[in-house]
């Protein structure tokens, strides 16, 4: 049948069935796997399902490395404050603060040496001019700079 119309060599023949045979439907597999565009479409879909969850991760990433290296800052904090401590206690268990301490707190004194003890307490004293400015300590600040400028103080 095919010979009489188309007048086909044995060759042809088995090539034109074979070519009808796979091209019976429109849309074959083979033929949407070869059409570049929407191969395309579907690697760079597959290529963004891919990286979302990567990129969700690198941020994971970096806010826990953020966090690790604060905590490895406030360790370094902590055990320089910790070794600035245990100077103090080291020096406030020797005899040396010992001794200052009770210098100071108990008027302790070496063989040899002359203790001073300054007190608080004001002096009274007897001359005239103390007592001068005993009555002007009693004026108000105003009156105190008045008296400043504008009295005559002999030389």
């Amino acid at each position: 049948m095919l010979n009489n119309k188309y007048r086909l060599s044995q060759t042809k023949k088995v090539a034109y069935v074979q070519k009808g045979l796979t091209g019976i439907s429109g849309y074959s597999l083979g033929r949407l796997m070869s059409n570049q565009g929407l191969m395309t479409i579907l690697i760079l879909g597959a290529l963004v399902l891919i990286s979302i969850p990567a990129v969700r991760n690198y941020a994971q990433e970096r806010a826990v490395d953020l966090e690790i290296n604060e905590a490895r800052a406030e360790i370094e904090r902590y055990t320089s404050k910790n070794k600035e401590l245990g100077d103090v206690i080291g020096y406030l268990e020797s005899d040396q603060a010992v001794e200052a301490k009770a210098r100071l707190n108990l008027g302790l004194k070496k063989q040899g040496e002359k203790v001073v003890v300054i007190t608080d307490r004001p002096q009274v004293s007897e001359n005239p001019s103390a007592r001068a400015d005993s009555s002007q300590s009693k004026l108000s600040n105003p009156h105190k700079w008045l008296n400043y400028f504008f009295s005559i103080k002999p030389l």
